[in-house]
């Protein structure tokens, strides 16, 4: 009978979370999973977005676009955003660092990189808030078409 040495152990390991982290690069199912958490919509979200799940339209494979997501402070408080993550690597958040008052608006501004998507793409953003609701989120939803050798979809 063969024994696992710890060394080994650490090497199976190693492996397994490469491939898990290949295959969350192309199919986001960790992206998904993140979303699944994210709050919708409630009526005590401090923040109003226009939507709790944005659609962008399409995008070729391969591309990095801008996008901003207005909203307004619709709370009785003022709100500072502390924090923002994307349920994936492939979105860069950016969010604004002052107090946003009462009935002022302001927008969060993401870049997101298509490479290695394909089809329709949702990702998840959460915000960490100050005051009595401490986090929220939303979402958007892109289609990425695939962009072959030939430049052609």
């Amino acid at each position: 009978m063969k024994r696992i040495t710890i060394r080994s152990a650490i090497t199976i390991i190693s492996l397994l979370l490469i491939v898990i982290s290949l295959l969350n690069f192309k199919y986001n199912f960790l992206g998904h999973l993140f979303q699944q958490s994210v709050s919708k919509g409630k009526i005590s979200d401090p923040l109003h977005f226009v939507s709790d799940t944005i659609d962008l339209g399409s995008i070729r494979e391969g591309t990095q676009s801008n996008f901003q997501f207005p909203f307004e402070n619709s709370s009785s408080d003022s709100i500072k955003i502390i924090d923002a993550q994307a349920g994936c690597d492939c979105t860069e958040v950016y969010f604004p660092k002052n107090l946003i008052k009462k009935g002022e608006h302001g927008t969060i501004r993401i870049k997101y990189n298509s490479y290695g998507k394909n089809g329709e793409v949702v990702e998840a953003i959460r915000l960490t808030l100050s005051g009595s609701v401490k986090s929220q989120g939303f979402s958007f939803k892109i289609n990425v078409f695939p962009f072959d050798n030939n430049g052609k979809e």
